[in-house]
């Protein structure tokens, strides 16, 4: 009989194999572009403006300072990334003109490596934490966490998401359930908020404070001066970035007329579209989260997560609790747009298998209470594997909109649902 974990090893070589295959050839739409256009900036010419890459023409997603056009995706990542690409193709230097093979290359690394890690890591906490001795349900739980949500649907071009999803479970694993109080535990964990933080600032924006409260209500002020070791190298890294590429250490995109005032802008007096929606605090609160981007109605199965009473007490749920919140209020206030014409809610995927987590912790009570339990369990998990399957067909390019008075109202749900069904 073969031993479990070399049939482990085995699945995840053939899992990274299927899945780098699947890797689009070339961009999907304008955020992938813009990522595409920094790396091969850097790659090609060493230089971190984009004005010599073919993207520069066929994306958004861009900045301009002193008469010079750059991505507008955070710098770390894209730094990172393209010198681990530079290095990968001095073994093959032909490479270096081929914008397909960077752009596989960049997906496999940022993508492709974190999505086989969610497998791993969180087949590691069904082990410890919810079944304990049945191998089977270890392996399911952690199958369908990777190919039944937005993570796969994301998981075919390059994206920041899925590799935020990776560390945030990352995170939660080190942060509560590795026993070790341990000054290098807490190294660790200041090392994965901060490469949080880099990845997505608006996320990490809000992650970092509330793992930094949390460590301080747990009286682990000892491990503080660790955290902050830990968190610091990365976080100065961003910032001394954003100053050589724009004199300032923060964000571009805070300061729209100077760095995205430029002729052919989408951003700055825009009248139409996605960036001219104005739903109200209300609506654009419902949309985010049963509406047209609802995280639960493209993901009903994370419902469960919130299925029991007494999970609400545990310091886990109030630690992922307060993320989802203020995360959520976070984009109801800055981003009107959802995130433009991806499908569903892709700022929250860091956050998907948390609330999968809970969720599961939850099935494993209710499957036993009744058969309506069972139904609405089965439903639920259907619907979400459904959808994100649609999703994958679909991730970026959901431009259809149905117009109503005075607004545009996008809805990738419908959009790629139809198109799909038109393939077929």
């Amino acid at each position: 009989m073969i031993n479990y974990k070399l049939s482990i090893a085995i699945f995840l070589i053939i899992l990274l194999s299927l899945i780098s295959k699947s890797i689009y050839m070339i961009p999907a739409g304008h955020n992938d572009t813009s990522r595409l256009a920094g790396i091969v900036s850097l790659v090609r010419y060493d230089s971190f403006n984009i004005d010599k890459t073919p993207q520069l023409q066929t994306t958004v997603d861009k900045v301009s300072y002193n008469g010079q056009f750059y991505s507008s995706k955070p710098p770390v990542l894209t730094v990172l990334t393209a010198k681990i690409v530079s290095y990968l193709f001095k073994f093959k230097s032909n490479l270096i003109n081929n914008d397909s093979a960077i752009y596989r290359v960049s997906t496999f690394l940022t993508v492709v490596i974190p999505f086989v890690g969610i497998f791993v890591v969180f087949l590691l906490i069904s082990k410890k934490l919810i079944f304990k001795e049945k191998k089977w349900l270890q392996f399911l739980t952690s199958f369908l966490l990777i190919f039944g949500t937005l993570i796969f649907t994301y998981s075919n071009s390059l994206n920041n998401h899925v590799l935020e999803a990776f560390l945030q479970i990352l995170l939660f694993y080190f942060l509560f359930i590795e026993p070790k109080k341990t000054s290098q535990r807490f190294f660790l964990i200041g090392i994965l908020v901060s490469a949080i933080f880099v990845v997505d600032i608006t996320y990490g924006f809000v992650v970092a404070p509330i793992t930094f409260i949390y460590i301080l209500l747990q009286k682990k002020i000892k491990f503080l001066s660790m955290f902050i070791i830990g968190a610091l190298p990365l976080i100065l890294l961003h910032f001394i970035l954003n100053y050589l590429q724009f004199g300032i250490f923060l964000p571009p995109q805070l300061f729209p007329n100077t760095y995205l005032n430029y002729l052919g802008s989408n951003w700055i007096n825009v009248k139409a579209g996605m960036e001219a929606q104005n739903h109200g605090f209300i609506a654009t609160t419902f949309n985010y989260v049963f509406g047209t981007y609802g995280l639960f109605l493209y993901q009903p199965f994370l419902l469960l997560a919130f299925a029991q009473k007494k999970t609400f007490k545990k310091p886990q749920f109030i630690y992922m609790f307060l993320i989802l919140i203020f995360y959520l209020l976070f984009n109801v206030i800055t981003s009107p747009n959802y995130g433009g014409s991806s499908f569903g809610p892709r700022r929250f995927l860091p956050l998907i298998p948390l609330l999968y987590y809970f969720s599961v912790q939850n099935v494993v009570v209710l499957w036993q209470k009744s058969s309506i339990n069972r139904i609405i369990i089965l439903v639920t998990l259907v619907l979400t594997i459904i959808i994100s399957v649609v999703g994958y067909t679909n991730p970026w390019n959901n431009w259809d909109n149905i117009n109503t008075p005075g607004m545009d109202l996008y809805f990738p749900l419908l959009y790629s649902t139809r198109v799909l069904f038109n393939k077929i």
